[in-house]
Parts: C-alpha cells; structure tokens; sequence
C-alpha cells in the first residue's frame, strides 16, 4: 500500500474547462519543491506515489481518474495522507476542488495543502475550507511533513508541528516555523523514476539555492521569503549535490533541463564552481536544451563562457521594464546598458537570451512604455529573443502588495478568492486578459495597462 500519494493539480478540476484556460498548460510542469517532498519521505521509509492530474487530463483522462476504484487498484487502499501542490496562483481552483473531492472519496484520510501560494494564504485557506483540508503547511515542507507522516501513523495530534496552519476546535492556529534544513545537502534529490513520473512531458527543474533573494525588487516574494518561510538567508547546493542531482535526471532519460530559482545571485564564484562541475560530467553531451533564469548584470563573460561550456543554451532574463526610472523606483538594481550588455555578451557566446518584461509598475507612464518598447526592439537587434510582455501581477506579501498606498497603487486583487481568476480565465487568442489586471497605477488604468 502506498503510504503517501502527493498530487499536482490541474487549474480547475473540470478537464473540458482546464482544456480552454489560458494558463493549463503550462501546469503540467511539477514545482520541485513537491518532488524533493517525496523523495525525503522514500528516503526515510515512506512508499509515496506522485500523480499529475494535468498530464493526465493531457493523455485523455477525465475526472473518473480521481475516484475510489482508481486509487484502491493502484495503491491497494486509501494512503495515511495526501498532500496537494499550490505553488502559483492559477492552481488555486484546481487545488481546492480536488481537496472536496478527495474529501467526499476518502472522508477520513487527512489532505494537506503546501507550496508558495498555499503558504501566503494560509490562514485564509484554512478558514474558508477546513471542511476539506487538515492544514496548511507554509514554507519548507520536509522535515514538518515527515512529522505529520509519523505522527498520524502512530495516531497522535499534529499539534505543534512545524509551520502548519490548522484549525483547533474552532480557532485556526498558525503554528511557527521551527524546523527546516539547515544544510541543505541533507534533501534528497528526486528521481522521477522511483516517484513514478514519466519524461515524455514533464521538463524538470532542478533546486540550487533556497532562501532569500539578494535583490530587493518591491514586486516581488523574493527578497521576503526569511519572513514568511523561516529560512533567514540564501543556502546554495554544493556543486556535488548539483551534479549527482542532474546525472539522476540524465540516467533517467531526461535530455531537456531547467535552473529555474535564484542561483544567478549566488555569488561569481560559485556561478564558475557550479559550471566546472557540470562540465567535469560532461552533461553538455546529453542534453538537449538547458535553460537558466537571471537578472542582467549578474553574469560576465566568464561566467557565461563556463555555462555554456556546461551545456546551458538560453537563459531567461527577467528584464521588466525598459525605463531607468522605472527600475530604479522599484529597487531593480539593474539599467537598460546593463540589459544590453547582458544581451549582447549572452548571445555572443552562443547563449540564446530570452527576454521578459512587464507594464503596469508603479508611477509609469506611456513614454516609459515606450521606452520598453524601444529597448525591446534594440535587444531584439542584439540577438535577444522576447517570450512576454505581460502586466505587472501583484503579488500577496509582497512590498507592494503589503504598501500599495505607498507607491500610488490601487490593488483590485486581494484575496485567495480574488486570484482564482487566474485559474477561471479563459484562453483568449488576442491575449486580452484584463479580468488578471491585478491593480491600478495614478497613470495606467486597468485597459491601459
């Protein structure tokens, strides 16, 4: 029997809707924080299944997949606990639609919810739907959830465990976080084999650093994250863990690969030990594609020359806006020559640049969007190839989230309630989302933006 099972969900439970949402699919793509969950609890004698409710729905499956027979046949009776993903706002609906449904299947087996968002709306989840989930488990989940596992097999109280917000006859408790990892090594890394995860879809993301980021950017959770999820600075991987983390996913078939957290501010030196690392396994021959995220300015010539002798092809740069002043107003740390540079010196060595950007910061005006315009249209001439250019999302905890006064910013999105549009949303083929305009700034209204 399956001790554990730990499911990733769809934006909406419904497959013929989620078909047509304008953020499905990207949502078959695990957050790893999930996947190194499991492969801590197997680590420690635990079976635990994984399912991905999206890839299923992708390979023709409808909701009759999440029913008792599906369950009882595959595992051989109901679990001690599920534990459901919420990591970005559009899996809001979908998580909590699967937890009634896993409720009504299963009323006696506990369900607890983690990941980023469930961690920054914790006590409002818990208050509005603890008929359907146990808890809420905010931050770093390993060692807490390895807690609760034990302590529900031996039938005691989850009382004090680390980091969960739970209900307590009628009062919701948020219990501090005491309990995480504090050498980091100490995670297992994931094989998606032993989790049960196949590679024809899933493109898997590796873990370098937790903690905060060094940056201030006041839209986003980054630089807040030692006050809400209890580690108080960046701890990189060493560049072992790293490697042995990789040839796991390469022996397992995996050629496609991402960096996707904030190892770009690491620090030079471990940028350069990380890449020798790499090179020394030689992953640059079995992989396909290799994508890394980062802010312009963090990466010189060298440190990109390493990279891609490492076998990284494109590199995200979250670019944001094309205005000095705009930057500057919201603690970016970075200019527009940094940009080019980081662009030119980027595609000089043979590193594809994928470029990002946003409207809708605070005190921005139309000629700051056209200077966006402008020097996307000048990176695009270096050999900068842009993905996006979305609206500014608002994000909960966030400097500006918690003082939009402060910058001139009327937030029209507030609650947990609130961003389930972003799980509700339809696709729209002219990408005319304004229902997602989370804000309004003293100069962009919601249709401008």
């Amino acid at each position: 029997m399956v001790d554990v099972v730990l499911i990733h969900p769809p934006s909406i439970l419904d497959p013929k809707i989620a078909a047509t949402n304008f953020l499905s699919a990207p949502l078959v793509h695990y957050g790893y924080g999930m996947l190194y969950l499991g492969s801590f609890l197997i680590e420690n004698g635990y079976s635990v299944k994984v399912w991905n409710i999206p890839e299923l729905y992708q390979w023709g499956y409808g909701e009759e997949v999440i029913s008792r027979s599906t369950f009882d046949d595959l595992h051989g009776g109901p679990p001690i606990l599920f534990g459901i993903e919420l990591n970005w706002m559009h899996q809001s609906r979908g998580a909590i639609e699967l937890a009634e449904r896993l409720r009504k299947i299963y009323p006696e087996t506990p369900i607890f919810i983690g990941g980023v968002h469930a961690s920054l709306f914790a006590r409002q989840i818990i208050s509005e739907y603890s008929d359907r989930i146990t808890g809420v488990l905010r931050g770093e989940a390993e060692l807490p959830f390895l807690d609760i596992a034990a302590r529900l097999e031996d039938g005691k109280s989850i009382d004090g465990v680390s980091g969960l917000t739970w209900v307590e006859g009628r009062k919701v408790v948020e219990n501090p976080i005491t309990r995480i990892l504090e050498d980091i090594d100490e995670a297992t890394q994931y094989s998606p084999k032993k989790l049960g995860i196949n590679n024809t879809l899933v493109v898997p993301a590796v873990n370098i650093v937790r903690g905060p980021c060094s940056m201030q950017c006041i839209y986003c959770i980054g630089p807040r994250i030692h006050r809400l999820f209890g580690r108080k600075r960046m701890t990189c991987h060493s560049p072992e863990w790293i490697v042995n983390q990789v040839s796991i996913l390469i022996q397992e078939g995996f050629s496609r690969l991402f960096f996707q957290d904030y190892f770009w501010c690491s620090g030079r030196r471990r940028l350069l030990s990380i890449a020798k690392a790499l090179q020394r396994e030689r992953v640059n021959e079995e992989l396909t594609y290799f994508n890394i995220t980062s802010a312009p300015g963090f990466l010189d010539r060298e440190v990109l020359e390493e990279l891609s002798r490492a076998g990284v092809d494109n590199v995200d740069y979250g670019i944001e806006s094309g205005s000095d002043r705009v930057l500057k107003l919201v603690r970016r740390n970075t200019t527009s020559s940094q940009i080019t540079d980081a662009v030119k010196d980027t595609a000089g060595r043979g590193i594809i640049p994928n470029t990002f950007w946003m409207v809708g910061f605070p005190s921005e005006t139309e000629e700051d969007v056209m200077e966006t315009a402008r020097l996307l249209k000048k990176t695009v001439e270096l050999g900068g190839v842009p993905r996006w250019v979305t609206p500014l999302v608002v994000v909960p905890r966030t400097e500006l989230y918690d003082e939009p006064e402060r910058f001139g910013v009327r937030l029209l999105t507030k609650s947990f309630k609130d961003y389930m549009s972003f799980s509700d949303t339809a696709h729209n083929p002219n990408a005319w989302y304004p229902k997602l305009v989370t804000h309004e700034t003293e100069h962009l209204k919601v249709q401008q933006i």
